[in-house]
Order: structure tokens, then C-alpha cells, then sequence
């Protein structure tokens, strides 16, 4: 029963930690000297809308990375062949083209429209 009382008085200790060196919570009362300024905080729609949006922009080029990588992966070895392609090259270009936005937007566009094609032929057989 004792270590139940350990535990609450040490998360408490922790959390006055942690509040303390963050800072005052917002809205709450200011010490004295203090910078904060409640009334400078906007939580509006319109940040509210653009974080939202921004969120949304920057899924697209790891959705669209996610869908050429998951592509080339589930491809036989056989049509990447048959396409004259190496698929652990693709694999591994489109992976490190993650790493910055642009360069995954084009490698896994590229792939897409230019790669897949040729081996989605050559798997259907048209070679």
C-alpha cells in the first residue's frame, strides 16, 4: 500500500518539474516578469484550417512515395526482368528519394508513369 503513495507523490513531484520548466500554462496567470500575453494567442479556425492544410500537403509526396515503393515491391522478379529493370535498384531509389520531398516526388512520378508501365506490360506479355 505504501508503494501506491510513492508513486502518486513521485508523479506529482514530476509534474510540478515539468510545469515549472515549461513555463506558465497559457491562460493561466502570469508571474511576474513575465513576456506572455494571452490576449497575442490566436487558436482561431483560420490556424486551426491552415495547419489542417499543411498537414494534408505534406502527406501527398510520402502517400504518393508509399504507393510507387508498395508497387515496385509486389511486382514479380520475373516482368522486372522481362522489362529489362532491376527492381531492388527501384526499390532502393525510391526509398532514399523519401528523404527530401522533391527528390520523392520525382523519382516515384518517374517510376509511376515511365517504369511501371514497362512492367505492367511486360507482365501482362506484351514485350
Amino acid at each position: 500500500m505504501g508503494g501506491d503513495h510513492t508513486a502518486v507523490v513521485s508523479a506529482s513531484v514530476t509534474l510540478v518539474a515539468v510545469v515549472g520548466a515549461v513555463g506558465p500554462i497559457p491562460g493561466g496567470d502570469a508571474p511576474s516578469g513575465s513576456t506572455f500575453d494571452p490576449e497575442t494567442v490566436d487558436f482561431g479556425l483560420t490556424s486551426v484550417a491552415g495547419a489542417l492544410l499543411l498537414a494534408c500537403l505534406a502527406a501527398i509526396p510520402i502517400g504518393v512515395s508509399l504507393w510507387a515503393l508498395l508497387d515496385a515491391a509486389r511486382r514479380p522478379r520475373w516482368a522486372w526482368a522481362l522489362a529489362e529493370r532491376r527492381q531492388v535498384v527501384w526499390m532502393a531509389v525510391i526509398m532514399f528519394g523519401v528523404l527530401s520531398v522533391v527528390g520523392g516526388l520525382v523519382i516515384s512520378g518517374y517510376y509511376l508513369l515511365r517504369v511501371r508501365p514497362a512492367i505492367t506490360a511486360a507482365e501482362a506479355g506484351q514485350v
